[in-house]
């Protein structure tokens, strides 16, 4: 696909993946980690999993409501937002895959089986609608809609199938205890946004200040870095969270313990990751993206040592001090 519109195009779409990434941040609201935190201790609680989840879609709702209120304005005012406002609504429709996707659930569940197959299923589906529907450059707005419509598709799908694999019901809406969670966990909360604000902004900044061929060519680099990073990191970061967390729960020398162990040997694989990544760069380039895109290979190697800096973080941040309750002091480093 990339090869077909070119750096430019490459360029805007990822803009507009990585504006809204801010509104599915706001939506998720780190419930990832806390809910599945709340749940762990106590999975096989009927009455427990119903609360955790009847609070956690409400106030997702509202967080949704919230934004799309906030994104409306900036389109209509901001003109350079105006001018690609397409693109941007389009990816937009991720956010409602973002309100229906309950990963934390399955985390919880300690079923991430169904999280690598809901996954697989929206990549497959993406695959092929996308290699049928994009023929020349002027197609390239078909790819945050398709992604955004399957996604959002998968993602009601994955809900439903939860409620009733789980027998979870729905508690009537509460304003009061959406209020609650949100300002229970909003320590987490505020962390991730600054983890993730680094990533996000340098996207937001460059499409701003720059051309978007200069946009294509480091999300370009820092796709494939997240490719590897998603690979590596993120299927350990999933398994170990419930697993350390009950270790926590058992008690703190356990849960330290368990994370000690696992320190030297991310450090290891890691490291030798980011010297393959740097050898084989140009090559990796080449074959994903083309000869268009070989301004992306400095960017790609000066990226390889973003997923051991994000798994240490994951380790000593969230495994550690957030199983710990030391939200406030994860939010204080973070920022």
């Amino acid at each position: 696909m990339t090869s077909i519109i070119g750096p430019e195009k490459f360029g805007l779409i990822n803009f507009g993946v990585a504006f809204v990434a801010y509104f599915t941040l706001i939506i998720s609201y780190s419930f990832d980690f806390t809910a599945t935190r709340k749940l762990t201790k106590s999975p096989d609680d009927e009455s427990i999993r119903n609360k955790v989840f009847s609070e956690v879609f409400y106030t997702q709702l509202l967080l949704f409501l919230a934004s799309t209120a906030i994104l409306i304005p900036l389109l209509l005012f901001v003109p350079f937002l105006y001018e690609n406002k397409i693109i941007i609504l389009f990816s937009y429709l991720l956010c409602i895959s973002t309100l229906f996707t309950q990963n934390w659930l399955f985390q919880a569940m300690q079923d991430l089986s169904k999280v690598a197959i809901f996954n697989l299923i929206s990549k497959i589906l993406f695959t092929i609608t996308i290699l049928c529907a994009i023929r020349k450059s002027e197609d390239f707005f078909w790819q945050p809609l398709l992604i955004g419509i399957i996604q959002g598709a998968v993602g009601l799908w994955s809900f439903f199938w939860a409620i009733r694999k789980y027998n979870i019901k729905l508690l009537p809406f509460n304003l009061k205890h959406c209020i609650n969670v949100l300002s229970q966990e909003k320590m987490i909360f505020f962390s991730l946004i600054f983890v993730n604000f680094y990533t996000y902004t340098n996207t937001v900044i460059l499409g701003i200040y720059q051309n978007a061929e200069q946009v294509g060519y480091y999300t370009a680099a820092q796709r494939l870095i997240i490719i590897a990073q998603s690979v590596l990191v993120m299927p350990l970061a999933q398994a170990f969270y419930p697993f350390i967390g009950r270790a926590f729960g058992e008690s703190k020398e356990n849960g330290l313990e368990v994370a000690r162990k696992l320190i030297p040997i991310v450090i290891i694989l890691l490291t030798i990751s980011a010297i393959l990544i740097c050898l084989l760069g140009p090559f990796a380039i080449n074959v994903f993206y083309g000869k268009k895109f070989e301004n992306a290979v400095l960017v790609f190697q000066l990226l390889s040592v973003v997923p051991l800096f994000y798994a240490l973080n994951n380790i000593l941040g969230i495994q550690i001090m957030v199983n710990l309750g030391m939200d406030k002091q994860f939010f204080v480093i973070s920022a």
